[in-house]
């Protein structure tokens, strides 16, 4: 149980953390559900249903043309820290409850030669080996990149549709020189839900005190984190 003073503090913490980090990096740090889309269309980031899978020991992620309706979150997300360094990341379908991987299978080349593969979600909760530790890497313009050091690839989305309406996701090599090939490998993260704490401060500022108030007591009351360890404010 919190007395007056640890509430003092958790409001002060939330009060800077707010104020110091943006919407999305606040969801990454608190490992709160995300939506991924790729930066060519805003493509939504899904694992398919069982009717899609790879095989019966894999789940399929794809990338959703059109525009995405609710389904059962399929294309909710949590990054989970990794413990191999603090840009370092599990990708967690909140649907499927596995673990995004990269995988060994070869898909066909892209027009140049290069070798692409599958990403996939294993099937299970297990948490999987380096092949399934992503590094967040910070693009310009509020984008970013899942870099697998364990198969030096990115996690791509080509443009061309699988089906009409699904985009496949795979692993691929970085192009430099190549902008266009580039952007496949680009993503927007967005925070798919507000956090209880930070709730209660906005609707506070809103002067929405009874609220607010409400919405705080729930908070405290909560399992939720505000602050993961890992992560720190300067």
């Amino acid at each position: 149980m919190y007395g007056a003073n640890d509430v003092e503090d958790l409001l002060l913490a939330e009060v800077c953390w707010s104020q110091r980090l943006s919407f999305t990096d606040r969801a990454i740090a608190s490992s709160t559900p995300v939506r991924i889309s790729s930066a060519i269309g805003g493509d939504t980031l899904y694992v398919a249903g069982q009717g899609y899978n790879h095989d019966k020991n894999n789940r399929s992620p794809f990338c959703w043309r059109n525009q995405w309706e609710y389904d059962n979150k399929k294309e909710l997300w949590r990054l989970i820290p990794a413990p191999t360094g603090s840009s370092d990341f599990y990708i967690v379908s909140v649907y499927a409850e596995g673990y995004l991987c990269a995988s060994n299978i070869s898909v066909a080349n892209d027009p140049d030669g290069y070798l692409q593969k599958k990403a996939l979600v294993p099937c299970g909760n297990s948490p999987p080996d380096a092949t399934g530790i992503w590094r967040l890497v910070t693009l310009e313009e509020d984008k970013y990149a899942f870099y697998n050091a364990s198969q030096d690839t990115f996690l791509s989305c080509p443009p061309d549709a699988a089906d009409g309406y699904r985009r496949g996701v795979i692993t691929s090599t970085f192009h430099p020189l190549d902008e266009k090939r580039s952007k496949h490998r680009e993503w927007e993260i967005t925070a798919a839900t507000m956090p209880l704490m930070e709730t209660g401060i906005y609707d506070f500022f809103e002067k929405n005190y009874k609220k607010a108030s409400v919405q705080t007591c729930q908070a405290i009351k909560s399992p939720q984190r505000i602050v993961r360890k890992f992560f720190t404010i300067n």
